[in-house]
């Protein structure tokens, strides 16, 4: 499968942007996620990846702001990528956005180190706020 990968959005000012790794194991929700979040002035994703592994390569890679993280894919799942992600980039904070709703998911993704869970089932309106939210906090969590 090849890998999509988008190296930013040239229009916009390089220092106002969060950048944004997209990762799922579905082509058509990260194209679809990518066109919606690309028409923000804020946001910039900076590159798509089908499964964990390809996600933490292009994390440690690219070091963005904010890696949105399926939990189940293909190769490496969303909860060691997440471990393994905020282990290798501190500053790089992981938002779930999957299927999945039973808690017991919810709390592997928290305990992974992630600093939200949203499910595919929420308005795009609830993942640009959970993207913003989660840049505005200071440190590492």
């Amino acid at each position: 499968m090849a890998e999509s990968f988008i190296v930013g959005n040239e229009d916009m000012a390089d220092g106002a942007n969060i950048k944004i790794l997209i990762t799922d194991d579905h082509r058509l929700f990260r194209e679809t996620l990518r066109m919606v979040l690309q028409s923000r002035a804020d946001l910039q994703v900076i590159g798509e990846a089908e499964n964990g592994q390809v996600a933490v390569r292009k994390a440690r890679e690219f070091c963005p702001d904010v890696v949105l993280m399926d939990i189940s894919m293909p190769v490496l799942g969303g909860v060691d990528a997440t471990r393994q992600i905020r282990n290798a980039c501190p500053k790089t904070k992981v938002i779930a956005l999957s299927n999945q709703t039973e808690e017991f998911y919810v709390q592997e993704m928290m305990d992974a180190g992630a600093a939200d869970y949203l499910t595919k089932s929420d308005n795009i309106k609830d993942i640009e706020r959970s993207i913003r939210d989660a840049c505005s906090r200071n440190g590492s969590e």
